[in-house]
């Protein structure tokens, strides 16, 4: 009698748990609001954001562009644009000659769903920057037009949050590897470094 007692308590219990996951904001009920965006039906998404970017010993500021599409519900491809826009980085010490570098990528992008509102991806991507100097950290001055261009490559991981159906905001970390730097005195090492970055995305049905 004790040992039904327990199964029915235990059936009881397996009962409310899954009614519990079929009530609004349930897991079944975050996945359901979620479906058009892990469907893979010509999905695109754009994304604005700012990074911290490691060089000649001291942190940047980059502007960041993204455009891309969902291929299937786990795999994205895009087009990234970066620009470092802040005034600290000196390429010679004491003057106002700062770095200036911007650049495109081609970026593929695996995403790992934990829930409806959140998802870690892991990118890669490689690309093209150029870079020179400047006395200004307008987005399209650059005091030497012969500058360098670099090959460029970026892994890393991010962290997304669903603010809104077609709106997410996700943290970055990667580490971007500079090849072929020619310019001044630089070094490969010189520009290369750990990226961290914020990103309001916006998916468009």
């Amino acid at each position: 009698m004790k040992n039904k007692i327990i199964i029915l308590i235990l059936l009881q219990l397996s009962v409310i748990a899954v009614s519990a996951q079929l009530l609004p904001g349930g897991k079944k009920d975050k996945f359901e609001q979620n479906k058009k965006l892990q469907n893979s039906d010509a999905i695109y998404f754009t994304g604005i954001g700012l990074s911290g970017m490691n060089a000649l010993d001291d942190w940047g500021v980059e502007f960041n562009v993204h455009f891309g599409r969902l291929i299937t519900s786990n795999f994205t491809i895009g087009i990234n644009y970066h620009s470092l826009i802040s005034k600290n980085l000196y390429i010679i010490e004491d003057t106002r000659s700062i770095l200036r570098m911007q650049g495109f990528a081609l970026q593929p992008e695996y995403l790992f769903w934990l829930d409806g509102y959140f998802l870690i991806t892991a990118y890669g991507n490689i690309g093209a920057a150029f870079v020179s100097r400047s006395n200004t950290a307008n987005l399209d001055v650059y005091d030497d037009p012969n500058g360098d261009w670099v090959l460029t490559t970026e892994q890393g991981v991010s962290f997304n949050y669903r603010m809104l159906q077609e709106l997410w905001f996700s943290i970055e970390a990667g580490y971007r590897s500079s090849f072929g730097v020619n310019y001044e005195s630089f070094e490969n090492a010189d520009i290369s470094g750990m990226i961290f970055g914020v990103t309001f995305k916006i998916f468009v049905f």
